[in-house]
């Protein structure tokens, strides 16, 4: 079965803006967007059977109108801004460790 719902993913709006998608990333993003949804809408998003982002095979991912672009946007500024501020509290080493105990 598949579905065909007209609107926009976290995922079209990540790779639109050029970022590196990574489950931490869009699961972070998609939690925001979907809590603004519910808040504006009362409803959760309709979801849709697309192809998977990471592997092959099909999920269900939540569907957006178009005019949720900006909140979606501004979901992954924030995302990539606390990741930062984080990474200038708790700098890692090159290998990836981290320098606090």
């Amino acid at each position: 079965m598949r579905w065909n719902i007209a609107g926009i993913t976290i995922i079209d709006v990540g790779r639109d803006k050029g970022y590196e998608l990574t489950p931490e990333v869009t699961w972070s993003v998609g939690l925001v967007v979907v809590n603004a949804y519910k808040k504006k809408y009362g409803a959760l998003p309709p979801k849709d059977l697309r192809y998977k982002t990471y592997d092959n095979g099909v999920h269900c991912f939540a569907i957006y109108p178009e005019t949720m672009r900006a909140t979606i946007e501004a979901a992954y500024a924030a995302h990539f801004i606390e990741k930062a501020r984080q990474l200038e509290l708790f700098p890692r080493t090159p290998s990836g460790d981290d320098l606090h105990v």
